[in-house]
């Protein structure tokens, strides 16, 4: 079963203020949170394939 997080779990995990993602989600630089979901949840899987991801870097940086 994956697990799945709220928003402010992701902030925690990524180490960055609720509002940053919301920044980031409102410019579509990142990961989509799982359709359907009020509030929004992500898939820990999901969060870590974006940091991975070409895009992490360019989110970060574009933040600067």
């Amino acid at each position: 079963m994956p697990k799945i997080l709220k928003l402010v779990d992701v902030s925690r995990h990524l180490g960055v203020p609720v509002r940053t993602l919301y920044d980031w989600i409102g410019k579509e630089r990142f990961v989509a949170p799982i359709a359907g979901t009020k509030p929004p949840r992500w898939n820990l899987e999901d969060v870590e394939a974006w940091r991975a991801s070409a895009n992490h870097a360019r989110t970060v940086d574009a933040a600067e």
